[in-house]
This record gives structure tokens, C-alpha cells and sequence, in this order.
């Protein structure tokens, strides 16, 4: 894929990768021939079959006390914004804004999450920003819930901080009770992009 954050991908810093093909071979690909795009490279589809052995990149330097700035910073609206490891699979589907991915046609429900969309924007350039995400986030989590008759139930539930991550409640909870948890949901949200996680049960 082409992992990234807060304005940096990990395909800024790549200068090629080795890999093993599907006849065992060993091979190098430079960086312009792995297609990187948004969650996406070479990997995924035409060179799926391959395995990657290691890959080289070239880092700049930079000054201690801004990174150290920045690396606090982004751990900071991490926490507002996602769960922690461990008791989810991560971002359900591949989006980046999952309260705009609905193929609803209802124009009333057009109407209203393009008004909450705008409000969040809006609020979040003029107010205090941890609170009011936080709090804008839950509207919005709780509007489609409501709408669309989304539901948690005993084992799994949608985190308070994304609509696009389901929390597991217990240790007991199957994999099978998470995939149909995701199937509930998509049929209710009827959502436009793909299903990024992979689960094997």
C-alpha cells in the first residue's frame, strides 16, 4: 500500500524494493514502477504473488525539537481521533471520510449530512480543536446510526471515534460474529467505497 499521515506517505521516501516473484526469482523495482497511489501499489494487483524481502529509502534530516513537536502532535489527535490496537481491526472500510460514502438516494438525508459535513468544517477552524471534533464526530456517528438503524450488539460495538471501526467487547468474540457484524452494517449504510480489512476465519 502507500501508508500515510499527516501529510507524508511512506512512498516519499522510497527508493526501491527487493522482492521474491512467483518463480523464485529475486528481483528489484524501483519506486516510479511500483504506481503508488492513495492505499494502493503494484503489489496489490499485477506483483500480488510476490513476496517483499526489503526495501530502501533515503530519510532527510531534520531538526530534533520540530520532529519531536510533530511526532507529539500526531500522537495527540490519534488519540482523539482512533481506538488503540487491540481490541479492533482497524479502519472497516477504505475511506477517507466515511460519513460521506452512503449511496442513500433519500434527499432529505442528502440535505442534512452535507449541512453536518459543512458544520464540521466550519466549527473546527473556528473553536477549540479537541473538543469540537470530538464532539462534531459523535453527531455524526450518531445521526447514521439512528438514521440507518445501526445497532451494537452484545460482543461487538462502533467506536465513539469513527464510524468506520467496530470494537470487539470480549476476547471471546468469533471472527465469524465480526464479518457478519461488517455484512449488517454495509446492507444498512449501503456504503460507496470497498471493505479494506481481511479477515480469515
Amino acid at each position: 500500500m502507500n501508508a500515510g499521515s499527516f501529510g507524508n506517505e511512506i512512498s516519499d521516501k522510497l527508493i526501491s524494493v527487493n522482492y521474491l516473484d512467483e518463480n523464485l526469482k529475486i528481483k528489484i523495482i524501483e519506486r516510479k514502477n511500483i504506481y503508488f497511489d492513495w492505499r494502493y501499489s503494484i503489489f496489490q494487483d499485477k506483483l500480488n504473488q510476490s513476496i517483499i524481502l526489503s526495501a530502501k529509502f533515503k530519510l532527510d534530516l531534520g531538526d530534533a525539537k520540530n520532529i519531536q513537536k510533530h511526532k507529539l502532535n500526531a500522537q495527540r489527535i490519534r488519540s482523539i481521533t482512533q481506538e488503540k490496537a487491540g481490541n479492533n481491526y482497524g479502519s472497516v472500510f477504505a475511506t477517507k471520510w466515511i460519513y460521506n460514502e452512503s449511496n442513500y438516494k433519500n434527499y432529505i438525508y442528502k440535505i442534512f449530512k452535507k449541512f453536518l459535513n459543512l458544520l464540521y468544517v466550519i466549527l473546527l477552524s473556528t473553536m477549540k480543536l479537541e473538543f469540537t471534533r470530538t464532539f462534531l464526530t459523535k453527531l455524526l456517528i450518531n445521526f447514521n446510526k439512528k438514521y440507518f438503524g445501526i445497532t451494537n450488539n452484545k460482543n461487538i460495538k462502533i467506536s465513539n471515534k469513527s464510524l468506520n471501526c467496530f470494537l470487539i467487547k470480549t476476547k471471546d468474540t468469533k471472527p465469524s460474529e465480526y464479518i457478519n457484524f461488517i455484512s449488517s452494517f454495509k446492507k444498512k449504510f449501503n456504503p460507496k467505497c470497498k471493505i479494506e480489512i481481511r479477515i480469515y476465519d
